[in-house]
């Protein structure tokens, strides 16, 4: 049996906590925490890529299903 999403969620967050405790003990926290910023940032525009592909794709599709109901 595989294990479950929040299961995977779960243990993703522990390690990462664990990691986020590790660096602090080599680096400043504010390093940590501009590090968690830039990341952020990068996944935001991320996001909003998937997002605005996600928008072109609908937006072909309901074109040529108006292309259908003319004909």
């Amino acid at each position: 049996m595989e294990k479950g999403f929040n299961l995977k969620v779960y243990e993703f967050k522990e390690k990462l906590t664990q990691t986020v405790n590790e660096a602090n003990k080599e680096l400043p926290f504010s390093v940590t925490l501009m590090c968690f910023r830039e990341l952020l940032l990068q996944l935001e525009n991320a996001n909003n890529q998937v997002i605005a592909n996600e928008k072109q794709i609908y937006e072909e599709y309901q074109a040529k299903e108006a292309e259908k109901d003319v004909k």
